[in-house]
């Protein structure tokens, strides 16, 4: 296949993402939560650890895993620790008082190994990823048949939209982080509070099933 067909599936993927970069779940609260208390490169490791989930879902569907990871007992254990995750995240979030400072970036330190472990397993920990990707990868096998070097651009530039609006969101939170230093506390418990209610959420889907 020649290169310029390659690089047309890179950008028929590239564009066909952008309607997805508007999402307001754990992730969108991970990376605004990280950005604010530690700035944008903080929030850049989690978009990171996030790009990887995102590639590894990819992969696995893409080689034909997609019948494990979509069973509803996966599905369901996904939901259970995930629920369980969020939910610690959310209540240490409610709990602890944030030390506020004036720095927009602050020096990452030891932190982006946890940064990026955040990012990556609140991301692989949700049912609903790897709902949407195993959807997204049958979507675009059967109906644009994309196998091999054009299913790899395709999605490479897919991959690189959702990358690109996660470090947007990093910006802008790591940018108004500043202004809303005074703030901070506040706005921890409102994102606590909904990592604390996606848990939840997910808890009860895994309830469901196991009650069942």
């Amino acid at each position: 296949m020649s290169l310029i067909i390659l690089i047309k599936y890179f950008f028929i993927g590239f564009v066909s993402a952008l309607p997805f970069t508007i999402s307001f779940g754990p992730v969108f609260v991970a990376i605004t939560e990280t950005s604010l208390k530690r700035g944008f490169s903080a929030g850049v490791i989690v978009a990171l650890g996030i790009l990887l989930s995102d590639v590894v879902y990819v992969t696995l569907i893409g080689l034909g895993f997609a019948a494990f990871i979509n069973d509803e007992f996966s599905k369901s254990m996904f939901s259970l620790f995930g629920g369980i995750m969020l939910m610690v995240f959310g209540i240490s979030f409610i709990m602890k008082k944030i030390e506020v400072h004036q720095s927009t970036d602050l020096p990452i330190g030891k932190k982006p190994i946890e940064s990026f472990l955040k990012g990556f397993i609140i991301n692989s920990l949700n049912p609903y990823v790897a709902l949407f990707w195993a959807g997204a990868v049958a979507l675009v096998s059967t109906e644009l048949n994309l196998s091999g070097e054009s299913f790899g651009f395709y999605f490479g530039g897919f991959l690189l939209t959702l990358f690109i609006s996660d470090l947007v969101k990093a910006k802008l939170a790591g940018s108004f982080r500043k202004n809303l230093s005074t703030k901070l506390n506040i706005i921890y418990r409102i994102l606590g509070l909904l990592f604390a209610g996606f848990g939840l959420k997910f808890l009860w889907e895994s309830g469901l099933y196991f009650w069942n």
